[in-house]
């Protein structure tokens, strides 16, 4: 018994190191973006103030591998798992994030924002369950998002957003849509680092709580062969 307790602990210990080690392994940043001014609108190429009524403006969300950023001048983290959300909701009815998106952060000794580059093309995703009209009309429509946020030296330090689309005209008596003249309109703002926040997310690795149930298992199952042995031994 008295080994069977010393292995419980030492099982235990080892699950403690292990979990510590998996806490706090992510960092979440988050942007928020200013309402995003007009700045220039085109029909088909030609100039028009369409969309100038609005200011759209976006926030971004993604994890990064935790590091210790008081090691180096400067530390960057690296853009995973991405999501956004707009204000303009009749943008896009659901986003999908392309994956030729881009993000870093940069932080300094002090985890203070220093710079940063993000790039994101976003489109209308398209369910899996989509009818064959559905993705028709998609496709005719074309929207597209594009932003750009950069800040740091030899940088614009501002926001860019650019939506590219083709509205559609319906005709009812023929049940058909008809795509009019491309539409391009620009948006953007100046930024600054605190519009960044960060914070630490606590992961628990499943390698991790998979050898606990295996280590409890196999304790429990020792267990039970000794008390078998010791009821056969008295009989």
């Amino acid at each position: 018994m008295k080994l069977l307790r010393y292995l419980t602990m030492k099982m235990f210990l080892l699950l403690l190191l292990i979990q510590s080690s998996a806490a706090n392994a992510l960092l979440l940043f988050t942007y928020t973006s200013n309402p995003l001014p007009w700045q220039a609108s085109y029909n088909e190429g030609y100039p028009d103030d369409l969309g100038s009524d609005i200011a759209p403006s976006f926030t971004l969300s993604f994890t990064a591998p935790e590091q210790d950023w008081t090691l180096k001048k400067s530390t960057n983290f690296f853009m995973e798992n991405p999501s956004i959300t707009l204000t303009d909701n009749y943008i896009l009815e659901q986003i999908d994030i392309r994956s030729l998106s881009y993000g870093r952060v940069t932080l300094d000794q002090n985890g203070a924002v220093s710079g940063w580059n993000l790039i994101l093309f976003l489109t209308e995703y398209i369910a899996p369950g989509a009818t064959p009209f559905e993705k028709y009309l998609y496709q005719l429509a074309s929207e597209r998002i594009d932003i750009v946020s950069r800040y740091g030296s030899n940088t614009c330090n501002c926001d860019s957003f650019k939506k590219h689309f083709y509205p559609l005209y319906y005709f009812p008596r023929s049940n058909t849509y008809m795509r009019l003249a491309q539409q391009d309109r620009f948006y953007g703002d100046s930024n600054s680092p605190g519009q960044w926040t960060i914070s630490h997310i606590n992961v628990s690795e499943p390698p991790a709580l998979g050898l606990m149930v295996i280590g409890l298992g196999s304790l429990f199952f020792y267990r039970r062969r000794m008390n078998a042995r010791q009821r056969k031994s008295i009989t």
